[in-house]
């Protein structure tokens, strides 16, 4: 009787084999993470209020308000709404792009105006997370934005220019903190070229600010623009780039993190306020 030939497997298909069970366990870690930080709410939602802004134009604010939104609605499974305050509606114009057959994973609306608190009011029983895009230049937006938001992401990127084009919204901030204490605000490193010095010392630079740094960082990669490009985020586009991917879920994890500990401070307070 003829024996059957033994199979040999050579280690580059082994390697292959070990790799694709590795980023299988990732993805499950990462989705573990989501769903643990995910804020807990009762049977009537009232949203937690994100705001994407700074007040130096070019930011990527835009960007990075569509991958926060696309990645709590695909990885925490929340409902989500995203309020487009800029009066040039790059948000808006986002969502057209997207292509008909392809349901929005999330509603967008326009409303670049300083009564944005009354708004989003009306809006907080009906959602998991607000995300305002706010826009470059117009002071009474962005005060509007900072009243009424329990987190704020402000994006920067690694060059001199725009450091020093964030300080003056950094005072901004900090002045928007004697009539919203419980705001907590972090810095998103945007666009950020590997192997450069610029890179490699933004960190650094953004220590003489009040906020933190976020460790995730948000590369220039070429996924971003064209996802965006076709109304899209980097999550949906084909084909995927992981390493753009991971850096956005690791980014709403940071975020997430940072506004349930926010809450709980908040909860903490109110409890002794009432002791």
């Amino acid at each position: 009787m003829a024996k059957l030939p033994k199979h040999r497997y050579t280690p580059t298909f082994l390697c292959i084999c070990a790799f694709v069970l590795l980023l299988l366990f990732v993805r499950l870690c990462v989705d573990v993470i989501f769903v643990i930080r995910k804020p807990t709410k009762g049977k009537h939602m009232n949203a937690t209020v994100t705001a994407v802004a700074n007040q130096k134009g070019g930011s990527g604010k835009t960007s990075v308000a569509i991958e926060v939104a696309t990645a709590l609605t695909l990885r925490a499974n929340a409902k989500v709404l995203v309020i487009d305050g800029d009066p040039q509606h790059g948000l808006i114009d986002w969502r057209a792009d997207r292509e008909e057959t392809l349901p929005p994973l999330f509603p967008v609306i326009g409303f670049p105006s300083s009564k944005l608190p009354v708004e989003i009011d009306a809006h907080k029983p009906n959602y998991d997370h607000i995300i305002i895009d706010a826009p470059p230049h117009n002071a009474s937006i962005l005060r509007a934005a900072a009243a009424c938001s329990n987190g704020m992401l402000i994006p920067v990127q690694p060059s001199k220019h725009d450091i020093r084009g964030t300080r003056a919204f950094v005072a901004m901030v900090q002045e928007a903190l004697s009539f919203n204490p419980d705001l907590k605000a972090a810095f998103v490193i945007n666009r950020r070229i590997t192997g450069t010095a610029l890179g490699r010392d933004i960190f650094t630079a953004l220590e003489d600010f009040p906020f933190p740094t976020f460790h995730t960082v948000l590369g220039q990669r070429i996924a971003f623009a064209e996802a965006h490009g076709f109304g899209l985020s980097v999550m949906e586009h084909q084909p995927l780039d992981p390493k753009a991917v991971s850096e956005v879920e690791e980014l709403v994890i940071e975020l997430l993190e940072m506004l349930n500990d926010a809450e709980q401070k908040n909860s903490t307070r109110k409890q002794a306020s009432h002791a």
